[in-house]
């Protein structure tokens, strides 16, 4: 299975109200957990009213630590074409935006970065 088919889960229940996802790097695991455990304690990437992904560069999968993460979280999303870099941050992040928009029945996406900044929510849909 490609990087791609270990993507962190993106179609949320029918409940889920926020998409959140949460630029990061592959050596930041640390900083990971540390979002798990505080602010994104309340979102699960299945079951919640709340989902975070932390978004991570397609080539973070090939390696067994990030792998072995994704096995045990499954809020890994890894951004197709995207190189390990923090100079790609935002490429990284309009990927997974293009991508969560297209996919996402979430009412609100927003993005944060892995050092504690406090999300950035956007309208996912136009007025209803």
């Amino acid at each position: 299975m490609g990087a791609l088919g270990q993507n962190a889960h993106i179609m949320p229940a029918d409940e889920e109200l926020l998409l959140i996802g949460v630029l990061s790097t592959a050596s930041l695991m640390a900083r990971r957990e540390l979002v798990r455990a505080s602010w994104g304690r309340s979102a699960s990437p299945r079951t919640s009213v709340v989902a975070l992904n932390f978004l991570l560069a397609e080539d973070d999968a090939k390696l067994e630590s990030v792998a072995s993460e994704q096995r045990t979280h499954g809020d890994l999303y890894f951004a197709p074409g995207v190189r390990a870099s923090s100079y790609f941050y935002a490429e990284k992040l309009f990927v997974w935006l293009s991508h969560a928009v297209r996919t996402t029945r979430s009412e609100y996406v927003a993005f944060a970065d892995d050092d504690g900044e406090p999300p950035r929510a956007a309208n996912a849909r136009p007025s209803r």
